[in-house]
């Protein structure tokens, strides 16, 4: 990915290399000009690889934020913890699986009751109020259209 770049170490499958706190490294073991920081399918924490998945980069964004703001104003930094949130999967429409995070990982859904969880952990992960109404008012419509479109699919063929 990033391997052709100069001053700075990376995997080898061409991540950045980054200390907890997200910063970039060089190959003289400093964080490269201190201020450069990577997260997601970009980078490698130095303890070791973190599964490649969204929920990973999403938290890593917060503390790469901090830590930018934190370069900037003489803070201190802080260093990256992540924490499983479970694992959600969309297998269709009204179909999906839901295992649950550390702690619950007794908690596994499945069909259309772990869809529906799914979507209401979406829209409460939502930024704002309005983004939240939106979003659960569009996915309560399309199960709602779907009945109505199975309703008058039986009603025509009743009528046969």
């Amino acid at each position: 990915m990033l391997g052709g770049l100069a001053g700075v170490t990376c995997d080898a499958a061409g991540r950045l290399v980054v200390d907890n706190t997200l910063r970039v490294q060089s190959p003289e073991g400093r964080a490269a000009g201190g201020v450069v920081f990577a997260l997601g399918d970009n980078a490698v924490l130095e303890l070791g690889p973190l599964p490649p998945n969204a929920q990973v980069a999403f938290q890593q964004s917060e503390y790469a934020a901090w830590n930018v703001w934190a370069s900037l104003n003489d803070e201190k930094p802080l260093a990256f913890r992540y924490t499983a949130l479970g694992e959600m999967l969309t297998l269709g429409a009204n179909d999906a699986s839901v295992a649950g995070p550390q702690g619950l990982e007794a908690l596994k859904l499945s069909g259309p009751l772990a869809a529906a969880a799914r979507r209401l952990v979406y829209a409460a992960r939502m930024p704002t109020s309005e983004q939240r109404v939106k979003a659960g008012v569009n996915w309560l419509q399309s199960p709602a259209k779907e009945l109505l479109r199975l309703a008058q699919e039986t009603r025509l063929n009743l009528k046969k």
